[in-house]
């Protein structure tokens, strides 16, 4: 790996740490604030159903807004004023501003900038990190991506413990600096793929979903994704909060345990490739991470030895963190792949996040309501078994239809 390779995984280590802390100071607040009305979860579900909505809007604009500045420089834009916008919602809490409310005002403007970011990361990584696939360069920042969500987390144990919330966003800031000037300055070591259609409004991007089969089933798959288990880590404050545990203590460990899974997905995706196409194991994965929800749900309801349901729970988080980023991945893959004539793997892959968006804000709010409606064991059982039901369906109808007269879904 070469030398700026390894500095740009330290800088994205330094921004995830700063994310995670600042995320879980975000659904301390919601969780506290909603507690006192008992829907400590909705409440939280709410929150991050306002950071992602304003995505169905953004996103279409990404691809558009990457070409007219070049993919490079918006990128440093975007990132940039995530950072000022952060250090403002610190200033304004520090200030005595309504807490839950402010941060519904920020987080809507913080999750419009970060949607039209969201499609751009991949081809950012495929750049700085380069790989023969997409998969590849994912899995090498996965690895960073985790190490710095584990430490993050259990950094935002102690911090959340002595100072207040404020404090999150205001280290959100300062560790995002690095990453933005990194950007700045370095040049990729692979060329930026610029857009050639830089023109997508819904209906293009509608247009490339109902004209490129292998996207539109690629992004049919990552909608039940995010709607069934991508939630998890984003909403493990309220989650070990119904189960009785301490606040910020447990669910920074939780989330620190998800992340160290991560942190294998490297492996899993080289062991899922060598066996099934992309996309087959993709959603292999996202049917091993379901059971996993299960799992620690049955786990909650039957074991009572403390140590051995800590024990359990420890493995079923470690595989369903690896399964979740190499699903991930092996789905990006897919996409990136499936590019055609005057198509570009941006075009592909913002339209495939395009579809993600309707479902990311629709997630947080099910596991918000199910958890203040049943409990957290339950909702963990039921969503798990949801999303082996959700595969089985996906595979069984990919399995019928024929792109060229081969299979969407096959073995290599």
């Amino acid at each position: 790996m070469t030398k700026n390779s390894t500095l740009f995984l330290g800088c994205i280590f330094l921004t995830t740490f700063g994310n995670i802390v600042a995320l879980l100071g975000s659904t301390t607040i919601s969780t506290e604030v909603g507690s006192s009305a008992g829907a400590g979860a909705t409440y939280t579900g709410i929150l991050l159903a306002v950071i992602f909505a304003p995505a169905i809007i953004a996103e279409p604009y990404s691809t558009w807004l990457a070409g007219r500045f070049g993919t490079r420089r918006f990128f440093v834009i975007g990132q940039s004023l995530m950072a000022i916008l952060n250090f403002s919602l610190a200033g304004a809490l520090l200030l005595g501003a309504p807490a839950y409310l402010t941060l519904l005002l920020f987080s809507g403007c913080i999750g419009a900038i970060g949607s039209t970011l969201h499609s751009l990361v991949p081809v950012i990584m495929k750049s700085y990190l380069p790989s023969a696939t997409m998969a590849g360069s994912l899995s090498k920042s996965a690895v960073a991506n985790g190490l710095a969500t584990v430490f993050g987390a259990l950094f935002a144990t102690f911090l959340l413990a002595q100072l207040a919330p404020a404090a999150a966003f205001v280290l959100n800031t300062v560790l995002t600096i690095p990453y933005i000037l990194f950007i700045l300055i370095k040049r990729p070591q692979d060329p930026i793929e610029s857009p050639t259609n830089v023109h997508r409004t819904w209906r293009t991007l509608f247009i490339t979903l109902k004209t490129n089969r292998r996207v539109l089933r690629a992004s049919i798959l990552w909608v039940g994704a995010l709607t069934l288990i991508g939630p998890l880590n984003s909403m493990v404050v309220p989650l070990t909060h119904d189960l009785g545990i301490t606040l910020t203590s447990n669910a920074g460990h939780l989330l620190a345990v998800l992340a160290a899974g991560q942190m294998l997905s490297p492996l899993s995706v080289r062991w899922l490739s060598r066996r099934f196409s992309a996309l087959y194991g993709g959603a292999f994965a996202i049917a091993i991470a379901g059971s996993m929800l299960a799992f620690i749900g049955i786990i909650l309801w039957l074991v009572k030895p403390e140590w051995l349901m800590f024990a359990g729970i420890v493995i079923a988080a470690l595989v369903f963190g690896s399964m979740r980023i190499a699903s991930r991945s092996l789905v990006l893959n897919e996409v990136s792949t499936s590019n055609r004539a005057n198509e570009t793997t941006q075009g592909d892959i913002t339209a495939f996040s395009f579809l993600g968006t309707f479902a990311a804000p629709i997630g947080p709010l099910i596991w918000g309501i199910f958890i203040d409606g049943f409990d957290a064991s339950s909702t963990l059982v039921l969503l798990g078994v949801l999303t082996l039901v959700f595969v089985s369906v996906h595979v069984s109808f990919d399995r019928r239809a024929h792109v060229d007269g081969a299979p969407l879904i096959t073995r290599p």
